[in-house]
């Protein structure tokens, strides 16, 4: 079981690449098995979000509410 990291900029220092390595997972997957992807992340500390799209063009994201439709 993971633990909770307890020092602050250690934390955040791992946040961040951890989030940049899963982003740059989720690009080489899109490309190798030619799918749109969506990532998104939250941080409980502020609230924050971020959001990646694979669609290259703003036209041509991939959104919460295009996942949806799929789904229905």
């Amino acid at each position: 079981m993971l633990l909770r990291c307890q020092n602050k900029k250690r934390r955040l220092n791992l946040k961040s690449k951890r989030k940049r390595n899963l982003i740059k997972k989720g690009i080489e997957l899109s490309k190798m098995l030619d799918m749109e992807l969506m990532v998104v992340f939250k941080c409980k500390d502020t609230g924050k979000v971020t959001v990646y799209s694979s669609g290259e063009t703003p036209e041509n994201l991939f959104s919460i509410d295009n996942a949806a439709k799929e789904i229905d």
